[in-house]
This record gives structure tokens, C-alpha cells and sequence, in this order.
């Protein structure tokens, strides 16, 4: 009969141990376009979807980031975007 092997996998991000260039404490600047079931809003950012408490859809924020996974993160508001 024949072998079985194993495919392999889709590519879902950044490999492990790399952050893709997404780094924790980058400041970035950054449209919300759309709110989460939980309330956050979310943006896009290098390939990672970013969630920002206390962000409403179609707001432009400066965030900081502080937190990393292999395909999102979050970030806090530390101005808007005009300051």
C-alpha cells in the first residue's frame, strides 16, 4: 500500500520565538476598524490583528503595544492621533 505523510501545515504567522517585527513597547499609530465581541477595538498592524481597549470603530489612535502572540496582540491608547 501506499505511505501515508503528513502535509504540511498553513502558514499562520511568524514562526515561533519570532515576533514578526511586532515588538512589545513599539508605539504605533493606528485605525480601528471594527470592535471585538468583548468590547475592544481592532486594528491592523504588520500582519497582526491589535486590540485596543476602549477604542470605537473608526478612531485613529497612537498605542502602545504590550502584549505579543503568534498572530495578535494588544495595546493600550496613549494619545490620539493629531498629538
Amino acid at each position: 500500500m501506499g505511505e501515508y505523510r503528513r502535509s504540511r501545515r498553513p502558514f499562520r504567522g511568524p514562526p515561533r520565538g519570532s515576533r514578526g517585527g511586532l515588538e512589545v513597547g513599539e508605539e504605533l499609530t493606528l485605525r480601528v476598524f471594527s470592535v471585538s465581541r468583548r468590547g475592544d477595538g481592532m486594528a491592523k498592524a504588520k500582519g497582526y490583528t491589535v486590540f485596543i481597549p476602549n477604542a470605537k470603530a473608526g478612531d485613529t489612535v497612537k498605542v502602545k503595544i504590550t502584549r505579543v502572540w503568534a498572530r495578535y496582540a494588544t495595546a493600550e491608547i496613549i494619545g490620539e492621533a493629531g498629538e
